[in-house]
Parts: structure tokens; sequence; C-alpha cells
């Protein structure tokens, strides 16, 4: 019939790979195929195609709970006094968040090479005089030295009903005692005793170069903590393995897999040493993962480190335990110019982690990298998150990357390499013997480097810094972070610094616990329980990834306020503005990145008019900006013209293929194009601006 309607769905032709191959190599013309595939930073292959005929001849699925809806929305504690960072975990819940993170500072001095101050052995007494960590030191959590400061910082959140998760660093055992006994206090339900102690201390050695105590002394701690946590708290975990401190610092997808895993392990043999059986090992674990913004690699990552440690799990015969995941943004990916941009990275992140099988997320606000969040972005942040949750419903999904052919195969690529790379820690003796040995700075150092290239060849481009950045944007204002001194009294020590008539009967944990009640601050008490020699490392340090452009703009800015003029650079556009536009156009997003302000007068004809109008324009730079066959023409003798017109530096916008040589000998000290080393050219302007004034 003439009205009959076509099928449902069409039926379309089948198309193998080999008419695909052939039809991309026809458009491709002198191109090979190989031109289309590209590697990550860890050198696993990405192709243009996958098919079924790529997924992996065995698919272990990540064990992620069917049915499961949402997810946990963690707020981070934002402000360093603890009554101001109780006020905004209050907003925070008020607002739709599930669960709140306090990262506590206890006071801890740290030294230039991140050494702790000295102390004295557990059962010996403590000197430890109260000290001020100044903001430099990059750790911002809040002011918390004793219990009644903890009490403050959770003013008004409802312990019943809201788990509540720490990261203390070198000083967990003492924030776990506190917490406990708040719990305790304020007269909570057992079974509402709800949270995670974040007891982490390799990352707290990796991140600080130190620990009061040695790392196997540290271990020690960490499976006494555990052991009592699993007895006394069955809500709690006590044990974060996190990768925070290793992302930030610059690891790769690989890397971050490999250094969960070996981390894990080393915590698990502590734990069980402490007398745990496996499996309630497994239990006292938390694995806190990093998301970044390259979506399916991302995404790969997480279930990779899951298929992993399940695999873990099974050869230690503890397989019925669950794999717990919490997730936020990496923080390399955050800017301070543009921060609005940062509001996408967020949702990217959230998306990744969930979508990967996070359990509990944590977006941090747009404008974090500038001080302390105002109410607007912690509000935005929360509400990224129900977004996800309630609109896009994400979270009513389990495991919704299976079956991708793309993401299947990268994932049982990343959980091979992760795998291979926990076994080379292994091999080196476990992750503290390759911390404290450099081997895992080593790596990362390497990573970081590659990545930086990339950024500064704009082969990484940031969007709003290295790429469209706006160059007369209106700074956000944002208050400084920086934590209250301590009261007169504290900085003078009090009498709950000399522990020696405390009872130490018992284990470390109960210690603690009885030093809490008693009032003694978090770091004397951490101090009191040392048995050995510091442990150092090499200390990792944090990094974001536009920070190379930043320096740059900020260095821009100065030179505006000081002498009322940003750095500029003449364009010296030679021909037809059809001939240059393109040129000019890159030119000037480039300039603009660094803080550069790009001066034109039009098109110019010849070498004579380009110095006359250079002299005009009061600039100490220049670049040469003309189509290939106007720079073929003019560009040596313009940039002899722009030199004898007094031009500090000259710059040439393209590659000069073979006329190198020439050009610089006529007075170019750089070439500008996609992929040159954007920093170095644009350091060369400011440079010429800065002798000039």
């Amino acid at each position: 019939m003439d009205n009959e309607l076509p099928p449902h769905p069409p039926v379309w032709p089948a198309v193998t790979r080999e008419t695909w191959r052939e039809r991309v190599s026809e458009e491709l013309g002198d191109r090979p195929l190989e031109s289309l595939h590209s590697l990550t930073e860890d050198g696993l292959d990405l192709a243009p195609l996958y098919s079924a005929s790529d997924m992996p001849a065995v698919l272990p699925r990540p064990n992620i709970p069917a049915g499961a809806t949402g997810w946990d929305i963690r707020a981070e504690s934002s402000r360093p006094a603890p009554e101001a960072a109780a006020s905004a975990l209050r907003d925070d819940l008020a607002g739709g968040a599930t669960s709140v993170l306090l990262r506590i500072d206890a006071g801890r001095a740290t030294g230039g090479d991140g050494a702790h101050a000295a102390a004295r052995p557990f059962g010996a007494g403590s000197a430890g005089a109260a000290s001020h960590v100044a903001e430099s030191a990059g750790f911002r959590g809040v002011r918390i030295r004793t219990l009644a400061d903890l009490d403050a910082a959770l003013e008004g959140v409802h312990l019943q009903m809201i788990p509540v998760a720490l990261d203390a660093g070198a000083d967990f055992v003492a924030a776990a005692a506190a917490l406990a006994e708040l719990w305790k206090q304020r007269e909570v339900p057992l079974e509402n005793r709800v949270g995670e102690f974040g007891a982490d201390p390799l990352g707290a050695l990796s991140g600080n170069g130190s620990l009061p105590t040695s790392a196997e002394d540290s271990l020690a701690q960490l499976g006494e903590l555990a052991a009592w946590t699993t007895s006394e708290l069955p809500g709690v975990a006590a044990v974060r393995v996190g990768t925070g401190v290793y992302s930030d610092a610059g690891c790769t997808a690989v890397q971050e897999i490999g250094i969960a895993l070996a981390t894990g392990l080393t915590y698990m043999r502590a734990l069980t040493a402490a007398g745990l059986s496996a499996g309630a090992a497994a239990r006292q674990l938390v694995f806190d993962l990093r998301a970044g913004t390259e979506q399916f690699q991302e995404i790969a990552k997480l279930r990779a480190f899951r298929l992993c440690w399940q695999r873990a799990l099974e050869l230690l015969e503890a397989n019925d335990a669950p794999v717990r995941i919490t997730s936020s943004l990496a923080g390399r990916n955050i800017s301070r110019r543009d921060p609005w941009v940062n509001m996408l990275r967020g949702t990217m992140g959230c998306f990744v982690a969930v979508v990967g099988g996070a359990d509990t997320v944590t977006v941090p606000p747009f404008d974090s990298a500038l001080g302390i969040p105002d109410p607007v972005a912690l509000r935005l942040a929360r509400n990224t998150q129900h977004v996800l949750n309630e609109e896009a419903h994400i979270g009513e999904v389990s495991d919704p990357a299976a079956g991708s052919w793309f993401v299947e195969s990268l994932t049982q690529r990343m959980s091979e390499a992760g795998w291979n790379l926990m076994r080379e820690i292994e091999d080196a003796g476990g992750m503290a013997a390759a911390v404290q040995a450099g081997l895992i700075s080593k790596w990362i150092a390497g990573s970081r480097e590659a990545r930086e290239r990339a950024v500064a060849h704009r082969k990484r481009p940031i969007t709003g810094v290295s790429e469209y950045p706006l160059l007369n944007e209106t700074a956000l204002e944002r208050e400084a972070w920086k934590l209250p001194q301590p009261a007169p009294a504290e900085a003078g020590g009090s009498e709950s610094s000399d522990l020696s008539a405390y009872d130490k009967a018992g284990t470390r944990t109960a210690f603690a616990l009885d030093a809490v009640r008693r009032g003694a601050t978090l770091q004397n008490i951490t101090d009191a329980l040392m048995d050995g020699s510091p442990a150092t490392a090499p200390r990792l340090h944090a990094y974001r990834l536009a920070e190379p452009f930043e320096d740059l703009r900020d260095r821009a800015d100065a030179l505006l306020r000081q002498s009322g003029a940003r750095p500029r650079a003449f364009l010296a556009t030679i021909g037809s503005p059809s001939q240059y536009a393109a040129r000019a156009s890159f030119t000037r997003n480039l300039l603009e990145a660094g803080g550069v302000e790009a001066v034109s007068s039009g098109p110019m004809a010849d070498a004579s008019a380009a110095a006359a109008a250079f002299r005009d324009s009061g600039c100490n730079a220049a670049v040469i900006v003309a189509s290939d066959a106007g720079s073929v023409e003019y560009a040596e003798d313009t940039a002899r013209a722009l030199r004898n017109a007094g031009a500090n530096v000259i710059l040439h916008a393209g590659r000069a293929k073979d006329r190198d040589i020439a050009l610089r000998n006529a007075g170019v000290s750089e070439f500008i194009f996609t992929g040159c080393n954007a920093p170095g050219v644009l350091r060369l302007i400011h440079e010429s601006q800065e002798v000039a004034g």
C-alpha cells in the first residue's frame, strides 16, 4: 500500500569494519589511518572505532549494587574557624547535603622540608607546645585542637542523622577519639554513629614529607584503631585509602589505580596484624579517588579500580566485603582565572564519579582556588549534584557504562596496567617502602612534567585560561584562607601538654580516648602516642594545571597596577585582512592567555609602514603576522625594520620551516604556532616590558 509506514526501528544496512576502513582511508587521502589514533597519558592506545570484537574475552563486572538510586552528597568544611565551619555545614545540610567531611588542622607545625617537631615516644609524656601552621603550608583544614573545638565545628549538626567523615592527617587516632567521645557526649545511639575516621598515614606521609613517628608504628596505630572501631562502632570505617595527594601532585589514571591498590594491601596487612580477619579488615576501608575531566578515561579508571580491588578481595578470601568509593573533582583541574568555568568542570567530575560507581561525591565550589568560598558558590556546588541526581537521574542506572565497547575495552586495559603497577610497588617492598624510598614521587614527577609540557604547548587546553581568556575580567574577591591564631593560653601550653600521668596500660586508642576526655589537644595526644623515629619521604607538592598561565596573568596585573599599562605587543599585520585574519586571531588569543594586550594598526603594505606604526604604538615587543605568501615576501625585511625601530622582542606568527635561521638573523626571537611553548614565548614579552619600565 502507498500509505504503508516504514518499518520501526528502521533497518540499516550492515557496514563491516573493512568497508569503514576503505571509506575513511579515502577521506584521509595521504594520511594513514593510524593518525586517527591517540594515546592516553599512560600510553594506552585510543582507536577511532570500537566494535564487539574489541570486548575483553572475559568480562568481569564491577560489583555495583543493582537498583541503587542516588548517592551520598558530601559537604566539605569550608571555613577555618570551628564556629564558621559549623555555620557553613548547617547551610549545606539544609540545602540537601547528606554527609559532612571535616578536614582537621590540629595545629601541628611543619618545617620547610615537612619535618614534624620532635616529640617523645608513647609512655614518656610530651613536650608538644602549640604551634601555628602557616597558610603557605597549603593544607586547608578547620582549626580543631580539642574536643571542644570539634563540638563547636559540628554545632547544630544532628549527629543522629548525619554521617561525619574526618581527615586529620597524622593526628588520625586523636581525631577519631574526639569524634567517638563527641558521639558519646551527645548521646547518639550506637546504631546512628555512622561515618569515617579517615585514617590514612601513608597519604599524610606523602603530603607532609614526614610523620611524627615511624611508618611501621603509624601502621600499628592504624591497626589498633581499626580493631577498636570494628568492636565498638559497627557503623564506622576507620581507614581511608586516599589518592588525593598523589593526584594533586600529578599522577596519571593508571598510577592512581596502582597506588590505591598497593596502599589498600598495605593497610590490610596492618589490620590483619592487629587481629582482624581479612573480611573484617576489608570492611574498614573506604577508597577516596579523584575524578578528572577526561570523561571516558575517568569513568574507566573508577571501574577498573573496582574490578582490581574485587580481584584482590577474592585472593584474600574476603570477596563478600563491599568496595566503597568516595570521589571528588581532581583539584589540579580548578582554575583561578575565569573561575566560572569550574562549574562545568565540577559537573563533569560529579558525572564521572557517579557513572564510574562512586558511592559518595563532593563537588568543590567554583571559587575554591581563590580563597574561602562564598555561600553562592557552595549552593551551586550542592545544586549541581541535585540536578544530576533528581533531574538527569544519572544515579538510577547501575553501571551505565557497561556494554560500551570503548569503555569496556579501556576498563580492561586500565585494570591490567594498574594491577601490574601495584605488583611493581609490592616488589619494591610495599607502599610504605616505595613512598619513603622516593619511588612514588619519581613516577609522579615524570607524569607531572609530561602533563605540564602538554599544557604549556596547549595540546591540553584550559578553557578560560590558555584558550579563550578574558583579558579584562573582573577578578572575584574572596577572603583569604587563614587559620585562626591560638588563644594565649594555648600558645603558652596547658596542663594537658604533659600526658605522662595518663593511663597507658591499654591500647593507644584507649589512651587517646582518655586524653580527649581530659581536654588534651589532638597534637599532644599524637606526640604522646609515637613510638619510633619520625618517618620521612620526598614531599609531594600539589599544583594546578592553570598555574603557568595564571602566574603570567598575575604578573601582567601587577604591572598594570604599577605603571598603568599591562604588557603589550604590536601586531605587524602584513597584507590584506583576509590574508592575515586567522593568524591575527590565533596570535591575539595566545597573547591574552599571558595577560598581554595585542595592539594593531590594521593592514600594512610593507616593512617601513610596519616600523612607523610600531613606533607610534609605544610597544616594546612586536609580532609579525601575515599569510604564508606575505611572510615569504616581507618577514625578514619587517623584522629588521622593527628591530631598527626599537623592538626588544620580535616574534613571528607561523612556523619558520626552512627559513628559521634567516629570520632569526633578521631579529626574530621566537615563533608562535600551534604547539609552541606558549608560557616561554609570553615570558619574553613580559621581560621586554619590565626591562623597559
